[in-house]
């Protein structure tokens, strides 16, 4: 079966509840209040911020940005990256995760 990239973005904010380690899971929002969840046909993303346990009882605030990119040439197919950072720290590796997507070429 096909899934698309915005299918399989809406797959992973509609399970966010069902992991059970997870609290306070939520869709990062940006500073105007909307959400960072996007995209189109071929590509699509969402941040997502939790909370999950840590060692020796330490709670761990963190944030997975995930993008899903589907190569015209080849629909049955997804490459997923998973960029996982701390809440407070999220904002100072956007322009590297950026750089880092920019440099990713599809072969056909």
């Amino acid at each position: 079966m096909q899934i698309t990239p915005l299918q399989y973005i809406a797959n992973w904010v509609n399970r966010m509840g069902s992991f059970p380690e997870w609290t306070r899971a939520d869709v990062r929002l940006d500073d105007e209040g909307n959400e960072i969840r996007g995209g189109n046909a071929y590509r699509a993303f969402v941040a997502i911020d939790f909370t999950r346990p840590g060692s020796q009882g330490r709670e761990i605030n963190t944030t997975y940005f995930i993008t899903a990119y589907q190569p015209e040439a080849r629909p049955d197919e997804l490459l997923v990256l998973v960029f996982q950072t701390d809440q407070t720290d999220y904002d100072d590796w956007v322009a590297e995760r950026e750089q880092l997507e920019e440099g990713i070429v599809l072969a056909d």
